[in-house]
């Protein structure tokens, strides 16, 4: 039987900057526990939407989304695995720049509680996304408020497990008329510290991130393009990239002088370098800037790697096979739905199914992947 604590596990790893190690054990697990007849269970939606956690890391949000989705389903019968995929979820919707939507799953996530008492580690990262998007939304003083009932205060020592709080502080401390720079220093040290010694890679990126806002708002921006670069360096090397998106707007200016002011170095690291920023740049939506300070605007596409294997996680259902075959032929969803007497909902759903068991993530794809492995002729 598939245990709760594998998809912890598989969560601690992929923190701890194993991105790539992390993708490729839950497909291993996925594949298992079909072969096992394991595919559908309650627990397995876990590991749906841990997958799609590491693809939003990644960048790839729309495949991301099909497998958080996946993930919802499976586990809805299971409350616990349910509340946990929220976190998942929300990440996304907050990653998709889709702050509203957050809320309404956030909401959700806290009627769940009350019926079913979450655990403390659910409730709590669903809380944290609520303050990131009420610092979002401009709403600081909601946030402290929330900040201030766990006991997060700027004159309070950092405690392990509560570091993600900190930076949340720290964050809105920042973006007051009259910032607390000392306390965001301090806070800053001791979370970079936690972090270092408990070896949270993505934590360490995250303190670095908020670090170099530090550093730009006391007037000090060769420190902060230093700092960022640090963080930029080590995050492309482990995988790491929607970390960097999510603060896009408010790390913009920081990027564009990184790589304004390295040019200097090889023309293969600055290749590399201006590839990644102008790709976080883009996905967050910001403008590249002028042909002076980016002379192109190559956008980093994903390594071979990194897209979906070609091997079937989980094999398509005859239905499914059935779809599939209509698609080939060229028919819209509405088309499908009125031929095989069914709603649009659930051939979109179907579609959705199989674009995540293929891996691709168009229609031309998804018959061609299928044409390759021939499931259609």
């Amino acid at each position: 039987m598939f245990q709760l604590e594998r998809g912890y596990l598989f969560d601690g790893i992929y923190h701890a900057g194993a991105v790539d190690e992390s993708e490729k054990l839950v497909r291993t697990t996925l594949k298992d526990a079909q072969v096992k007849g394991l595919s559908t269970i309650p627990r397995i939606g876990l590991l749906w939407t841990l997958l799609g956690e590491i693809l939003r890391e990644k960048g790839m949000l729309e495949e991301a989304e099909r497998c958080v989705e996946r993930g919802l389903l499976f586990s809805e019968p299971e409350k616990p695995c349910l509340g946990w995929n929220y976190i998942f979820r929300i990440a996304l919707s907050f990653s998709q720049r889709d702050y509203d939507q957050a809320f309404e799953f956030i909401n959700e996530a806290e009627i769940l509680n009350q019926e079913f008492h979450l655990p403390f580690f659910v409730t709590a990262a669903i809380e944290r996304w609520k303050v990131r998007l009420l610092v979002e939304k401009e709403k600081a003083d909601e946030a402290l408020k929330i900040l201030s009932s766990t006991g997060i205060n700027k004159d309070s020592t950092v405690q392990g497990g509560h570091e993600w709080r900190y930076l949340l502080l720290v964050r809105i401390l920042l973006k007051q008329k009259t910032p607390d720079q000392e306390a965001a220093g301090r806070i800053l040290e001791e979370v970079e510290n936690l972090s270092k010694q408990g070896g949270y890679t993505k934590l360490l990126l995250e303190s670095m991130i908020v670090k170099a806002l530090y550093a730009e708002l006391s007037g000090s921006p060769g420190q902060a393009e230093m700092i960022l670069a640090s963080a930029l360096s080590k995050g492309e090397n482990l995988g790491f990239f929607q970390i960097f998106c999510d603060s896009g707007k408010d790390i913009e200016s920081i990027l564009k002088r990184i790589i304004k002011n390295n040019q200097n170095l090889s023309d293969q690291e600055y290749g590399n370098l201006k590839s990644y920023i102008n790709s976080i740049i883009t996905s967050s939506g910001l403008e590249i800037g002028s042909r002076d300070a980016l002379r192109d605007k190559t956008i980093l596409e994903p390594k071979p790697e990194e897209k979906f294997s070609s091997e079937l996680i989980e094999d398509l259902t005859s239905r499914e096979l059935e779809v599939l075959g209509l698609i080939k032929e060229g028919l819209s969803n509405e088309a499908i739905a009125k031929q095989l007497f069914l709603s649009l909902g659930t051939v979109k759903w179907h579609t959705t199914n199989i674009y995540g068991k293929l891996g691709v993530r168009r229609r031309t794809e998804a018959v061609a992947q299928a044409s390759k492995l021939k499931l259609i002729s």
